[in-house]
C-alpha cells in the first residue's frame, strides 16, 4: 500500500512539476525570450573577428547585426540587372572573403541557435518571390560571372562556325595546321578554360552573398525588409549623388526595426553593410563606436522609448576579414 501511495506522490509531484516548468516557460517566453537568447548567443563563432553585445533590460527582440562588404548593383530592383557591378577584381575577391566569412557565421548559427532565417539588404520581395520559385533563376544569380566566360564563349562560337561550313579559307586556320588539327585544339583549349572556370567559380561562388548562397542551398530562408522606392532613393544617393545620407542608413534601419516588431520571432539576424548602425550612446553608452560609421539616430534607443513593451537589445557581429575596421 505504501508503495502504491509513494508511486502516486511521485507521479503526482512529477505532474506538478512539469506544470510549473510549463507555466515557467510561457511566463518567460513573451518578455524574456530575447534576453535569453541574448546571454546564450555564442561568444565565439567560426568566422567571425568579433562579437560586440548590448543589452537591453526587458528586451522583446534581439537584434544580431552582422557586417558585411557587398557587391554593388547597378539596380537592386530589377532582376535584369542583378549581376551588373560596378567593382574591380580586389574589391570582388574582397568582397567574396567577407562573404565566405558570413557564410561560416550563418551556418554555425543555423546549427548553435537553431537559425531559420535572415534579413537579407538589397532584395526586394517581387525579385526574391521570383528567385524562389525559379532555381535557375536563382543560381544564375549565385554564380560568379567571370572573364572566363567571354573567352569560353569566344572559343565555343569559333566551333560553331567552323563545324557550320563545309569551306574554309586557309587564312582562318593557323598555319601548318589542317581543319581537324585546329578543331582538336579548339576543343582542348575549351577544356581547360572550363575547368579553369569551374574552380574561379568554386573559389568566387560567396560573391552574391552568403544568404543567397545557404538559401540555395536550403539552409535558410531569405527575408527581405526592403521599401522599393526608398531603396531607389539610396540607390541613387549612393551611387549617382556619393552620398551615404539618411535614406541609405537610418530610413532602412528604421524599416527593418519596424518589420522585426511585427512578427513573433524575437531573434532577427541581419546581413547589412558595416556602415550601418542601429546603436548609439544614448542606446548602450560611450563604449558603442561609431569609427567608420555614419548615423543621424540613435535608432535603437528612439524605437525603445517610443515602443516600451517591444524593446529592442543588439549584437554586432564582425567577420574576420573586416576586423579591426570598425574600432574596437
Amino acid at each position: 500500500m505504501n508503495n502504491v501511495i509513494g508511486r502516486r506522490n511521485f507521479i503526482k509531484s512529477t505532474l506538478n512539476s512539469l506544470i510549473f516548468t510549463n507555466l515557467l516557460r510561457d511566463s518567460l517566453s513573451e518578455e524574456n525570450s530575447s534576453i535569453n537568447l541574448f546571454d546564450k548567443f555564442p561568444d565565439k563563432i567560426l568566422g567571425a573577428g568579433e562579437i560586440r553585445k548590448f543589452k537591453t533590460p526587458n528586451s522583446k527582440y534581439l537584434l544580431a547585426h552582422i557586417f558585411q562588404v557587398h557587391e554593388i548593383i547597378v539596380d537592386y530592383t530589377n532582376f535584369a540587372t542583378l549581376l551588373r557591378t560596378y567593382q574591380d577584381d580586389d574589391d570582388k575577391e574582397r568582397v567574396n572573403n567577407c562573404q565566405r566569412d558570413i557564410y561560416d557565421i550563418l551556418e554555425h548559427l543555423i546549427g548553435n541557435v537553431e537559425l531559420k532565417e535572415v534579413y537579407h539588404e538589397g532584395l526586394v520581395e517581387d525579385t526574391l518571390v521570383k528567385l524562389i520559385n525559379n532555381r535557375n533563376m536563382l543560381e544564375e544569380i549565385i554564380t560568379f560571372n567571370s572573364p572566363l566566360n567571354n573567352d569560353l564563349g569566344m572559343l565555343k562560337r569559333n566551333v560553331r562556325i567552323f563545324n557550320g561550313q563545309e569551306y574554309i579559307s586557309p587564312g582562318e586556320i593557323p598555319e601548318g595546321k589542317t581543319r581537324i588539327q585546329y578543331m582538336e585544339e579548339l576543343m582542348s583549349e575549351i577544356n581547360k578554360k572550363e575547368v579553369e572556370l569551374s574552380k574561379v567559380r568554386e573559389e568566387m561562388k560567396y560573391f552574391h552573398g552568403a544568404p543567397l548562397r545557404l538559401l540555395y542551398e536550403g539552409k535558410i530562408n531569405v527575408i527581405t525588409f526592403e521599401d522599393p522606392d526608398l531603396l531607389t532613393k539610396a540607390k541613387k544617393e549612393a551611387i549617382q549623388n556619393e552620398d551615404i545620407g539618411y535614406n541609405v542608413l537610418d530610413a532602412r534601419e528604421n524599416i527593418l526595426i519596424e518589420k522585426i516588431s511585427q512578427r513573433d520571432n524575437p531573434l532577427a539576424i541581419v546581413v547589412l553593410g558595416g556602415a550601418h548602425a542601429f546603436g548609439g550612446k544614448d542606446s548602450f553608452g560611450e563604449n558603442y563606436s561609431l569609427e567608420k560609421r555614419r548615423s543621424f539616430e540613435d535608432n535603437i534607443y528612439v524605437w525603445n522609448e517610443k515602443h516600451p513593451d517591444k524593446k529592442f537589445s543588439l549584437i554586432e557581429v564582425i567577420p574576420e576579414t573586416l576586423k579591426g575596421e570598425y574600432g574596437n
